[in-house]
């Protein structure tokens, strides 16, 4: 749960700098979309590592 919620929080921070573009620089808006993307992907992979993992300790052959 830890990454999910780290990316709705890191989304909430990235609204409020967009909703006060005027005193940020284009750099710093690109910066934090850039970052957002990579979480976005982070979150997936991790997810998919657990649910891989998760897989293998229940995969009965019976």
């Amino acid at each position: 749960m830890l990454p999910g919620t780290v990316m709705y929080v890191y989304f909430g921070s990235l609204g409020n700098l967009l909703k006060k573009s005027d005193s940020a620089s284009t750099l710093q808006i690109v910066n934090k979309i850039v970052i957002g993307v990579v979480t976005i992907f982070i979150t997936l992979w991790v997810t998919r590592l657990a649910k891989q993992a998760l897989n293998e300790k229940t995969d009965f052959d019976e």
